[in-house]
């Protein structure tokens, strides 16, 4: 194993010959940055505001998404001038971003733009453009929050996450230069076995990081594992969770085996870092530099501090395909307080849930009617339907995206003709989504076409899963168990929620 770089090097060194060799502004925007959070909170909103006009014109400009809204609405985005004239600009959620198009993407030309996609953790995947343009200042904003649990550039980090190794060597390659050189280090959280997890408590032990980054879940397990093991020697300088609401037994465990304090982060893929704790522990800081947060209740109306409300936020960076008034489906209480750091960013008392998708993608209910906006936690997304341990026969990248099945184990398990589905490849750890395709009967073929055949290859062992929306009246869950040559052998589970 090659040793890891001295971080002062990287630090002093390597980072800033990086960014020069890249041309950006990365490093002086982390300066600017390091201000902004120190300036009051009158002047930080002027700040923001003069971002938020300036979007608002660009979009009208040249976005024919907003273009065609605002005309058809009368907005003037010059005529606005408080938070009032801005509501009067509709929601935007995931649906209408999908239903857009292109039309939601600019024609600046000098704008450039690259494709990007949510995980589809908590609902269907939202495929979209971010501006090749903010990357520097989202990178410089993670340095900020990262200094925050006193933890700068070159120093050793180690991230938990559901990270599938690249398949082909080149991006193997690439992603281990990039990640040596900032002195990073990435272990999978798809695959948490009790091997797995010993190897990954060896080596956190032997590399020694300054911060390790992960699930909230993720990081539960493997300290957890590691205690009742007896595995120990990692003594991070700071832990920072993501991805999922941090409880108070998760932070209490966390901290306790490692030693040291837990910082809580919200980040979103649409906007990366979005609030951050500070050393104080008193709430999350959003970073309304960057982005414009609203915080809203269940008739669209802010909703006073300590309530809870759906977090609404308008990206200030992203002018190739503008997120304005975007509903993030994320249940938060706000604060008025103002925290003893001395920050000038408003709080958030805290995360208090993730839905699956917002309360108006909802599907109606049994009788027709469109469900309550209070019956997030009955309208669930379940797996209603998994092929456990199939064989990828044969792949066909020439034909269109798809994966062709026997169209008996289709009906083994429920899965529709044309059905989407997501693909859990067990050998290298993708995870694809595409649509079921009913193939010859009794065959065993389960063949990878398209953009799928990239990711998922023949021979790999692969899980197939398809989702329902549920109130949690219907218990129905198809899972069966296949053997090497994709025969059926028996059911693993007659209910959802049962363990294999």
């Amino acid at each position: 194993m090659v040793p890891p770089l001295h971080p002062p090097i990287v630090r002093n060194v390597v980072y800033p010959i990086y960014r020069g060799l890249r041309g950006d502004e990365l490093l002086p925007m982390l300066e600017e940055f390091e201000q902004n959070q120190w300036l009051p909170n009158e002047d930080l909103e002027e700040l923001q505001w003069h971002r938020l006009l300036d979007l608002l014109v660009t979009a009208a400009k040249y976005v024919p998404y907003y273009s065609e809204l605002f005309k058809a609405r009368g907005i003037m985005p010059d005529g606005i001038s408080n938070p009032d004239d801005f509501r009067s600009i509709p929601l935007l959620t995931k649906a209408l971003i999908r239903e857009a198009g292109n039309r939601i993407i600019t024609t600046d030309p000098t704008r450039r733009g690259f494709p990007y996609r949510t995980s589809g953790r908590t609902g269907e995947a939202l495929y979209f453009f971010g501006d090749v343009a903010s990357g520097p200042a989202r990178r410089a904003n993670t340095l900020r929050s990262l200094r925050w649990a006193g933890i700068d550039v070159g120093d050793r980090q180690a991230i938990l996450w559901e990270h599938p190794p690249a398949r082909f060597f080149k991006e193997r390659l690439l992603e281990g230069l990039r990640n040596y050189f900032n002195n990073v280090i990435c272990l999978s959280t798809l695959d948490m076995s009790d091997d797995l997890m010993r190897r990954y408590a060896k080596r956190l032990k032997r590399y020694g990081p300054a911060v390790i980054v992960g699930y909230p879940s993720s990081l539960l397990l493997f300290c957890r594992f590691c205690t009742k093991e007896g595995l120990g020697g990692i003594a991070p300088t700071a832990v920072i969770t993501r991805g999922e609401t941090l409880s108070l037994e998760q932070r209490e465990t966390i901290e306790r085996f490692f030693g040291c304090p837990v910082f809580d982060r919200y980040s979103t893929t649409e906007f990366d870092c979005v609030a951050h704790e500070c050393p104080e522990h008193s709430g999350l800081h959003l970073f309304s530099d960057l982005i414009y947060a609203e915080v809203l209740g269940e008739d669209y109306e802010p909703v006073k501090p300590g309530e809870v409300g759906e977090l609404v936020v308008t990206d200030l960076m992203n002018r190739y395909a503008p997120f304005i008034r975007y509903r993030t489906g994320d249940l938060v209480i706000q604060s008025d307080r103002k925290c003893s750091c001395g920050r000038g960013f408003p709080l958030l008392e805290r995360i208090e849930g993730r839905s699956f998708r917002p309360m108006d993608e909802k599907p109606p209910a049994h009788d027709g009617r469109a469900p309550s906006a209070g019956s997030g936690t009955e309208d669930r997304l379940v797996v209603k339907s998994k092929i456990h341990k199939a064989r990828i026969t044969g792949e066909k990248p020439e034909e269109m995206d798809c994966l062709v099945v026997d169209e008996k184990l289709l009906e083994l398990t429920n899965i529709s003709d044309g059905e989407k589905v997501l693909i859990v490849d067990n050998t290298n750890g993708a995870r694809v989504e595409t649509f079921a395709v009913k193939g010859e009967r009794e065959s065993g073929e389960i063949t990878a076409c398209g953009a799928a055949s990239r990711h998922i290859c023949a021979g790999d062992e692969v899980s197939i899963m398809a989702f329902a929306w549920s109130d949690g009246s219907e218990k129905s869950f198809e899972n069966i168990l296949v053997d090497e040559r994709n025969r059926f052998v028996r059911y693993l589970t007659e209910s959802a929620g049962e363990i294999i």
